[in-house]
This record gives C-alpha cells, sequence and structure tokens, in this order.
C-alpha cells in the first residue's frame, strides 16, 4: 500500500459519508484491544517493513507479477472464489508473495505456484502463525478472508521480539535468545509495548546479550509463575538488561553467576 489513512490499519468500518466525506469521523482507539484488529494492525505492519526494506518493483524476467489483481484486456475481474495474488523479485535470490482470499464465506484454494521451491515464512498478524514456514508447492489453502505475506527468507530478524507468548518459536523472548548470536542485542517492537511477557519456566541466557527496551515501551518480563529462578545467568556470560522491569515473587527469581548490568530497570514483587 501507499497510504492508508487513520485506522484503516485496524479495519475502520465508517462510513466515509458519515458526518459528510470530509468531515471530522468518530475515533475508535478501542480497536487496538481487538484480536482480529490487532492481526490486522500488525500484519499491515509486516508489509510496510518489507516495502521499507526492500525494492519490490525492480524488473526481472516476468516479475513485478500482478497476477488476478487487475481486470484482463476486457475488464473483467476473477470471480471472488479465486484467491488474488501478487509476486515480486527483490533480488540475490529473494522473493516475496501476497495472497489473499476475497471470499468473505467459503475457504479457497490458491493456485498459481511460488516463484521458487523450498521453504517459505508465513505472516498474517497471527503471533502463533507469523515467522512459521510451509514448503511451497502448486496449492495453498486459504480460508475465508484469510491473507498471507510470504517470503523465502525470514521477514524480521531473529533478535527482535515480537511476541507475548513463552515458546522457541521465532520472535519469542525465548527463541530470540536461543538463535542470538554473543554479543547481540535483542529489542522488542509492537505488538508487544506496554504488556507483560509471563515466562512459565527458567529463561537460560547462556550467551552474552544485551536484552533492550526504551522506557516508553513498558516491557515487563513476569516471573512470578516460575518456581525458584526465573532468570538464569551462568559462569561466564555477560548480559546488559536495559529499560525492562522484572516482577517476580522475590528478589531470588535472579541467579546471577556471571555478570548482569543493569539500566533503568524496575525489580517488583507480585502482590500476594
Amino acid at each position: 500500500p501507499r497510504m492508508i489513512w487513520q485506522f484503516q490499519e485496524l479495519g475502520y468500518e465508517v462510513d466515509i459519508d458519515f458526518n459528510g466525506r470530509t468531515g471530522e469521523k468518530p475515533v475508535r482507539w478501542w480497536y487496538y484491544d481487538q484480536e482480529k484488529r490487532k492481526e490486522l494492525y500488525t500484519l499491515i505492519s509486516h508489509i510496510f517493513k518489507l516495502r521499507n526494506d526492500h525494492y519490490l518493483y525492480t524488473n526481472s524476467g516476468s516479475f513485478p507479477d500482478f497476477g488476478n489483481t487487475k481486470p484482463d484486456e476486457f475488464g473483467n475481474l476473477d470471480p471472488l472464489n479465486v484467491p488474488r495474488y501478487m509476486k515480486f523479485d527483490i533480488g540475490g535470490g529473494k522473493y516475496a508473495m501476497l495472497v489473499a482470499n476475497l471470499d468473505p464465506r467459503n475457504a479457497n484454494n490458491y493456485t498459481a505456484g511460488f516463484p521458487v521451491g523450498g521453504n517459505w515464512y508465513r505472516y498474517n498478524g497471527d503471533p502463533l502463525v507469523d515467522g512459521t514456514t510451509i514448503i511451497a508447492s502448486g496449492s495453498m489453502p486459504l480460508d475465508s478472508s484469510e491473507v498471507f505475506l510470504l517470503t523465502n527468507f525470514p521477514l524480521l530478524d531473529c533478535n527482535q521480539v515480537t511476541k507475548l507468548i513463552d515458546s522457541t518459536i521465532p520472535n519469542t523472548l525465548r527463541g530470540a535468545v536461543d538463535c542470538a548470536m554473543s554479543g547481540d542485542t535483542i529489542y522488542f517492537e509492537y505488538p508487544i509495548e506496554g504488556n507483560n511477557i509471563t515466562l512459565t519456566s527458567p529463561l537460560v541466557i547462556n550467551k552474552d546479550l544485551v536484552i533492550m527496551a526504551d522506557s516508553d515501551q513498558e516491557i515487563t518480563i513476569d516471573g512470578s509463575l516460575v518456581t525458584g529462578q526465573a532468570i538464569v545467568i551462568p559462569a561466564g556470560v555477560d548480559v546488559e538488561m536495559i529499560g525492562i522491569k522484572l516482577q517476580c515473587n522475590d528478589a531470588s527469581c535472579l541467579e546471577v553467576s556471571g555478570e548482569l548490568t543493569i539500566k533503568n530497570m524496575t525489580l517488583s514483587k507480585t502482590s500476594p
């Protein structure tokens, strides 16, 4: 997309003629609290990241391929039960696709294939789906109104935390610690600002890392569900934590045998 108006990234549905086409429209701040709207917001942010980080419109052979997103020479469009698609050659062996089932009631199969084979990464704004992979094939099932951004390379850096769940899947805190190289910085991005990452088992940080949140992000790591130490730093490991709020049952939730440097960090006890 080249431009979106306020709240369109959250599915704003107030008619354009409400209060006149150029009249003031109602503000829908609560959209951010609705799961499906947050997924749409995150999907749009992924599309913008792809657009900002990579040039999509290099002419290379048959690319860019806008597929069936525009009318044919007679002005006809495919019916709603035929998913739309666009394909891009970014260069350097990197490709991207957008596929969308515009049918609001029925599931349909996308059958226009992939530019290249191998693993493709899926993004639709759902934290359980974003960054997971599928094998390229001739078709892909799509639920009603389902949209995917697909890339044959990871769109998000592995040390970028965008998911609240405590898991080793890509772009969780635990996943970022696992995949980061010694000396890397782990950082946080939407949609986790102002939220808690609740640990369900000890987080062992076994490499030199900086874990950094901006002060206005209000990132809290909650270790209150962990019996004993929630965060463990073994001997010989140097960790720096910046701007993090750590919430635990008591101060013993930190086990530091190595080195821990803290800046703008808050440690609080869970209320009984």
